[in-house]
């Protein structure tokens, strides 16, 4: 016990000698010239002993107490010390930078014209369109548009293969297209792309007549979704009217037991 008493006074004696070396080598404070120094200025490096004199000098030299972080430093003076206060310089830039982005994206939350003819020609076809704010990756991505010269709306629609895993995207496609001519590109048995052939090749052995699409009830919780079943045989236009859409449709594509999906009739409440 006394052996651990005397090896923790004397650990205790050389952190007070080296404490007290580093004073001494500050010097007496440059400011009332009376005590020890304990601390430096980070921006003027001069030594002060208490707050009184830290504010003193601040107020005397009118110094803001700030380093200069972009102060040159001779090479043979660069230490591990320099090196972290250039890592922190470097990592303040990146945080300021970041804000900027972060300013600019909420100006953008101010739908442009398009996005706003968009809306409106939307809710002229009785669809309840929804734009998201710009950050979210559903409106970065999201390519739909109201093209003026036809006078159509251009819509993006993503397809959900469950039985096969696949998901597919495919843009500006027209308002008056019919679901089951769209189909044709991933499972029709001849004309379908070999490559979504392949990888469709359970829906293409069933053929399009034996699937449904399946459109999920925006607004129902997780624990309680209801699913829209559409007309394969009628136009985007007649599918979406009357329906709430998220940016752009999302359609599930499947066949045999489809009882997961518990089906809404439009206009009803759920």
């Amino acid at each position: 016990m006394f052996g651990i008493s005397l090896a923790f006074s004397v650990h205790y004696l050389r952190n007070q000698a080296k404490r007290a070396c580093g004073m001494s080598r500050m010097g007496k404070c440059e400011v009332c010239s009376e005590c020890v120094a304990k601390y430096k200025c980070p921006k003027c490096l001069v030594a002060s002993c208490s707050l009184k004199c830290v504010k003193q000098h601040k107020s005397a030299n009118d110094c803001s107490g700030l380093r200069d972080k972009t102060a040159f430093v001779e090479i043979k003076q660069f230490d591990d010390r320099n090196l972290l206060n250039d890592y922190r310089f470097l990592e303040d830039a990146g945080r300021k930078k970041d804000n900027t982005t972060r300013d600019e994206l909420k100006r953008k939350r101010e739908k442009p014209n398009f996005l706003r003819e968009l809306h409106k020609q939307a809710k002229r076809r009785k669809i309840d369109l929804q734009i998201m704010p710009y950050p979210m990756d559903k409106r970065k991505n999201n390519a739909t548009t109201y093209n003026f010269r036809s006078q159509t709306i251009l819509w993006q629609i993503k397809w959900i293969f469950p039985k096969s895993d696949g998901c597919y995207t495919d843009t500006r496609v027209t308002e008056k297209s019919i679901f089951k001519y769209l189909l044709k590109k991933y499972i029709d048995p001849t004309e379908s792309d070999p490559v979504y052939r392949q990888k469709l090749k359970e829906y293409t052995k069933k053929g399009i007549d034996e699937c449904n699409l399946y459109m999920k009830v925006e607004g129902h919780p997780a624990n309680d979704l209801r699913y829209y079943m559409l007309d394969k045989d009628k136009s985007i236009l007649d599918n979406l009217e009357g329906i709430t859409v998220v940016e752009y449709p999302i359609i599930y594509v499947e066949f045999g037991d489809c009882s997961q999906y518990t089906l809404m009739e439009k206009g009803t409440n759920g």
